[in-house]
């Protein structure tokens, strides 16, 4: 990533100069160096961090209620009760299943905020989130918890 080749006039290069945006904010030209002009142009990759405050704030509540949800579950199984959402009915098979869809979940999040999707990128954690919640819900209502 980066340049394509450093003579080519049409290689855009990714990384953003802080005092070139600003001079260029400013309306000034930017300064011509005697070599091949490359343009640097904002990324719109770059709107936010991956791992900001939300988003920590997001991974750490969906980590918690599947850890709620998987020791209630491998409770469950321990006492020889079936898990009717996974089609394995062991405690290390649902534990493999629950790191299996966070890994997926924060590689679409991740897909998601490198093709500029910083509003969609939200939505696999809370959707595993859901999930996870509405497991724990339904294990309360009918007298598992």
């Amino acid at each position: 990533m980066g340049l394509a080749r450093q003579g080519e006039p049409w290689a855009l290069s990714r990384e953003v100069k802080p005092v070139v945006l600003a001079e260029r904010r400013a309306g000034n030209p930017p300064k011509d160096s005697g070599t091949a002009y490359h343009a640097e142009l904002e990324s719109p990759f770059t709107k936010h961090r991956f791992y900001d405050r939300f988003a920590k704030l997001e991974l750490a509540a969906a980590g918690t209620l599947a850890a709620t949800d998987s020791a209630i579950t491998c409770r469950f199984l321990a006492r020889g009760e079936r898990e009717m959402n996974l089609p394995t009915q062991s405690c290390a098979g649902m534990v493999g299943f629950q790191l299996a869809f966070y890994g997926a979940g924060e590689g679409l999040s991740f897909l998601l905020h490198r093709t500029g999707h910083h509003k969609l990128e939200r939505l696999p954690r809370l959707y595993l989130g859901s999930g996870n919640a509405y497991g724990i819900a339904f294990t309360a209502r009918h007298g598992g918890i």
